[in-house]
């Protein structure tokens, strides 16, 4: 790891500590609203609107790490969820279960998360070498499932055990530790607003920079459709592991907390194997087209037969097989992504492509909640797996993608400029 240099492991490793806090919260968050309220249908309710703020500023927000330098971005957006997370932790302590207050806290948290979901990538190739860029994402992805798998597990025991207010006290002190961690590097990305002095013209120019990212995501094919695809994906993804599996541990197996905390560490123990060592044999071995499409099948596969089963010690190897075929797909695909756009555009089109991913996710948590209603665990977590399986095979369609993803990375560091030239004027 050492040609990734200081700045880039101080980097990962506060967010990874910020992903455990995370882990810890969701689990923490979730089981509180189940507990208060035995309705899956309310936690949909309660997760959903933090979920649509997050979609819609996400594009809004993608312009900062293309203006501002993308260190202070990232350490803006911690110390923003760590105020919130915090306050949110507090009610916890006092007792206070208010579903409106946890919507408005999680919602001004979520602002923090919209700044720095672009940022998260765009700002590797700043912190490394071009040609380690491949390596960085692995490396990023390894240190993140080591913050998963550790979250939790982490997460299912102090809920168990020592409860829910520390659970979530945990999570705000997380972001605090990952914005000191990021506010220590050396490295930063160019404010390209220096460039013209014209601050009085930020904000026009900060709305141009959203436009332009529409504009280069819509004349690139093979990043609009793929992102449709992935889209479709997370409605059926998110809205399992957020509202279905949470209630299905809890009502449906009638298990404790820590059981659904082992279940979210086998999820992270798949993305661990995949980033350490897994997903290097796989390309070494198969095309990375058929590497993304293959482990979207496989992922879903396992997640329908999560409801084809209720045996105990089946279940956490099916999830598992989640990680790996989810991780496959996302780290070669945001690393020719992340090599492939011009630095000046790498912010804000990625926040645009994460608008256009993430806009189904409160879609599917609301699906979720509702469909709870009507179908049992069972028929629902196999509708889930299917639709995604479904998918998978639809990538043979995307234009350029497997010409995309079996370019090197010399190859692919040209090839939206060269193939797709007019988005970028």
């Amino acid at each position: 790891m050492k040609e990734l240099g200081r700045d880039f492991l101080l980097f990962r490793i506060g967010q990874a500590l910020s992903m455990l806090g995370g882990r810890c919260s969701h689990i923490a968050l979730a089981w509180w609203v189940i507990e208060e309220t035995k309705s899956p249908t309310l936690l949909a309710a309660i997760l959903a609107p933090s979920m649509f703020v997050n979609i819609i500023l996400t594009p809004l927000m993608g312009p900062a790490g293309d203006i501002f330098p993308r260190k202070y971005c990232a350490v803006l957006a911690d110390i923003w969820c760590f105020v919130f997370s915090f306050v949110l932790a507090l009610l916890a302590l006092l007792g206070i279960f208010d579903p409106i207050w946890i919507v408005i806290l999680s919602v001004l948290s979520s602002i923090g998360t919209a700044l720095l979901s672009p940022v998260m990538y765009s700002i590797v190739t700043t912190l490394v070498p071009k040609e380690h860029t491949q390596k960085a994402m692995a490396t990023g992805s390894l240190i993140n499932s080591i913050g998963f798998i550790l979250g939790a597990i982490l997460g299912g025991i102090l809920v168990a055990f020592v409860g829910i207010p520390v659970t979530l006290l945990l999570n705000a002190l997380s972001f605090l530790i990952a914005a000191i961690l990021t506010s220590i590097i050396r490295q930063t990305s160019q404010s390209f607003v220096n460039k013209d002095k014209e601050y009085k013209k930020l904000v026009a120019k900060w709305f141009r920079n959203v436009g332009d990212g529409v504009r280069a995501m819509w004349k690139i094919p093979l990043e609009m459709y793929s992102g449709v695809l992935v889209m479709i994906v997370n409605f059926f993804l998110t809205s399992f592991l957020v509202v279905i599996l949470p209630s299905y541990v809890e009502r449906g197996l009638g298990m404790p907390a820590w059981y659904f905390g082992a279940l979210q560490a086998s999820f992270g123990l798949g993305i661990f194997l995949t980033s350490s060592w897994l997903l290097e044999k796989f390309n070494e071995r198969i095309p990375k087209d058929i590497v993304c499409i293959v482990g979207t099948f496989t992922f879903g596969m396992c997640i329908a037969l999560v409801g084809w089963t209720q045996e105990l010690k089946l279940l956490p190897v099916l999830l598992i097989g989640v990680g790996i075929g989810l991780t496959a797909i996302n780290v070669n695909m945001r690393t020719q992504r992340i090599l492939a756009i011009p630095d000046e555009y790498r912010t804000r089109l990625s926040a645009c492509r994460q608008f256009l991913i993430q806009i189904t996710i409160p879609l599917g948590v609301a699906y979720a909640g509702v469909s709870l209603k009507y179908l049992d665990f069972s028929t629902s977590i196999r509708i889930h797996g299917l639709g995604i399986m479904v998918v998978s095979l639809l990538y043979f369609f995307v234009p350029k993608y497997s010409k995309f993803m079996r370019s090197n990375t010399k190859q692919v560091e040209n090839f939206y400029v060269e193939h797709y030239p007019q988005a970028f004027r």
